[in-house]
């Protein structure tokens, strides 16, 4: 038997025996249960996200090789990033990075365009409990600061990433305006600004800030070998932002080398299914 259908059963004998049934019915709203198993021990739980919590409802276009917004976020907080502080992405794609950078200044919370499953759930099938969701909302709403000095950019040499990036901060700016408005707060969210340009002729428009990007790995995109090359170009982005923080992601065991400079600190992070590290330069 599969362990799907195992549960299943087990689900069903004991959900008719909680509600003194024979016959369980099995019509009506559905609700996904999860199954993980490790060292012999299995965990049962009811999924309340439906949509992975990684999807914040904004990115509808993506690149060849999109960092996934939670670790977008996560790279903001390792780096200690100041919401004045001015941030760049040399290699933007779809905008990930400096859209959650924008959304992290302007305290909007992640999730706040989308709808959970367990707003489905029987527990919140009457008016008190969408009322609870609806405040909820509204409270995340009024948080959202509309006032603060934003210096986020990114740049890609794809025009066609750079057309993603643009849509996908439009409507993540747009998410946030609707909830601005429902709340009854008249601001506007302005969203990151993005260009076409290689990252070889970049230069810094400030004299601190954060360059945080995502390069190729050559795993996906390319190759090896060609990845290999462009970290060692890379190596110009330390001469064209002096006195920037600098932090880089990839899954590249020499990356180091290739750019020719050690990293202060180095963090071992999941991107999606790779093993990558964080490489941190101060």
């Amino acid at each position: 038997h599969s362990i799907q259908s195992v549960v299943h059963k087990a689900m069903y004998d004991c959900l008719g025996k909680a509600w003194g049934m024979e016959l369980l019915p099995e019509t009506g709203k559905t609700a996904t249960v999860r199954v993980y198993i490790e060292n012999y021990v299995a965990s049962i739980l009811l999924d309340l996200s439906g949509m992975p919590l990684h999807r914040r409802g904004y990115r509808t276009t993506g690149g060849e090789a999109p960092i996934r917004e939670t670790l977008a976020a996560i790279l903001l907080h390792l780096m200690q990033w100041r919401r004045k502080t001015p941030l760049h992405d040399a290699f933007c794609g779809s905008g990930t990075i400096p859209i959650e950078a924008a959304m992290y200044a302007h305290n909007i919370a992640p999730g706040l365009g989308r709808n959970f499953a367990l707003e489905d759930l029987l527990p919140f099938a009457d008016g008190s409990s969408v009322k609870m969701m609806e405040d909820e909302r509204a409270d995340a709403a009024s948080r959202i600061v509309t006032d603060c000095l934003v210096r986020v950019t990114g740049s890609d040499i794809s025009p066609q990433a750079i057309t993603a990036a643009q849509a996908n901060a439009e409507r993540a700016c747009v998410i946030a305006g609707k909830a601005l408005q429902k709340a009854g707060i008249d601001a506007r969210i302005p969203r990151p600004d993005f260009t076409v340009s290689d990252f070889k002729d970049l230069a810094a428009p400030y004299e601190k800030g954060l360059l945080l990007s995502n390069p190729p790995y050559g795993e996906r995109i390319g190759d090896r070998g060609s990845a290999k090359e462009l970290y060692s170009s890379m190596h110009s982005l330390f001469l064209d932002f002096p006195g920037w923080d600098y932090g880089f992601i990839t899954n590249h065991e020499e990356f180091e080398v290739a750019i020719g400079k050690k990293a202060t600190k180095i963090r071992n992070l999941k991107s999606g299914n790779l093993e990558t590290r964080f490489y941190i330069y101060r």
